[in-house]
């Protein structure tokens, strides 16, 4: 199409799909994705989550770590790191170059 721009999608993908050799295949064919992990994985202190995030009134403190490596070939991904209200932590692994913003808004959509 003559002036169309390629629009790239990016999977919302439940964390019972989580697994690193589907995610890298994922990425390998050159789909956006995030998830959830799952637990169990490292706590980190308060101070850790150091930048912010509004959506739609709420205000949302989060961080975001290098990429990890997934091990055994597999390649590296975001993860971005988010406390909630009742003090558990959501991870969120992602192969996006969306804004951390929009992987979040994404994320939480689904609950909504």
């Amino acid at each position: 199409m003559a002036g169309a721009q390629r629009t790239k999608v990016m999977l919302i993908v439940d964390r019972a799909g989580v697994f690193a050799t589907e995610l890298s295949a994922l990425r390998e064919a050159g789909f956006e994705f995030a998830t959830y992990e799952r637990p169990p994985y490292a706590k980190l202190l308060p101070s850790a989550f150091d930048q912010e995030v509004t959506i739609g009134t709420e205000v949302m403190r989060y961080t975001e770590s290098r990429r990890k490596n997934q091990g055994k070939g597999r390649g590296r991904v975001r993860r971005i790191a988010l406390p909630m209200e009742d003090g558990k932590l959501v991870k969120v692994p992602a192969n996006s170059a969306a804004p951390a913003q929009e992987v979040i808004e994404a994320m939480l959509s689904r609950w909504s």
